[in-house]
């Protein structure tokens, strides 16, 4: 899968698919970033992962080829139909869903299947804090790795008595140990976003 600005452009092109800003994509092209999100979220063959937005498949293809099974939610119909073409046919741990992770926060996630997974995931901006509000109203992932706005990410970890501290911070901070926020810089996306970015672990 792309992981350089240029292989990213040069696929985009050939899909004839123009990145779609309300949308919040932002493709990741730093193939350090993928890995570092693995790494954090300690993904072993056999874990269950949820993933919000694949886009084009970056850190979805990362996430099988390190023995995960991945349920996906893409909006887009375009990437979900490219991704359906693509990684789909040759990776059967691979559950792809076309619709919005706001009705669908867990990918169609099997009940079954809820009561051990993590989710690792590059969320659209636009999205963040209400697609945790709905995350947190359900079955708790053991772990979540999640690329997020700064701005959001200092909500989530805000300290009490801090002006950006709210019901959002205590729910995932007496759910979570929230460790420190890896920054990410633009140039590891593409289009490079006008916002500062942030990798989150959530354990």
């Amino acid at each position: 899968m792309p992981l350089s600005p240029s292989a990213t452009r040069e696929l985009l092109t050939r899909l004839g698919h123009q990145p779609k800003r309300f949308l919040g994509q932002n493709f990741l092209v730093d193939g350090n970033i993928v890995r570092k999100s693995l790494e954090l979220a300690g993904i072993t063959a056999g874990d269950t992962v949820v993933e919000v937005g694949p886009g084009l498949g970056t850190l979805t293809a990362a996430l099988l080829e390190a023995g995960a099974e991945v349920w996906a939610v893409e909006k887009d119909r375009q990437l979900h139909a490219h991704l359906s073409e693509t990684l789909v046919p040759a990776h059967p741990r691979l559950h792809l869903l076309e619709g919005d992770a706001m009705d669908h926060p867990l990918a169609g996630l099997p009940a079954e299947k809820a009561a051990r997974f993590k989710i690792v995931a590059n969320l659209p901006y636009a999205i963040s804090t209400p697609w945790m509000d709905a995350v947190l109203g359900g079955p708790l992932p053991e772990r979540m790795v999640l690329m997020l706005q700064e701005e959001a990410a200092r909500r989530y970890i805000a300290p009490p008595g801090s002006k950006l501290f709210g019901a959002i911070s205590i729910v995932l901070q007496s759910a979570y140990a929230v460790e420190p926020g890896h920054r990410v810089g633009a140039g590891c996306f593409y289009p490079r976003p006008d916002i500062e970015s942030v990798l989150l672990n959530l354990a």
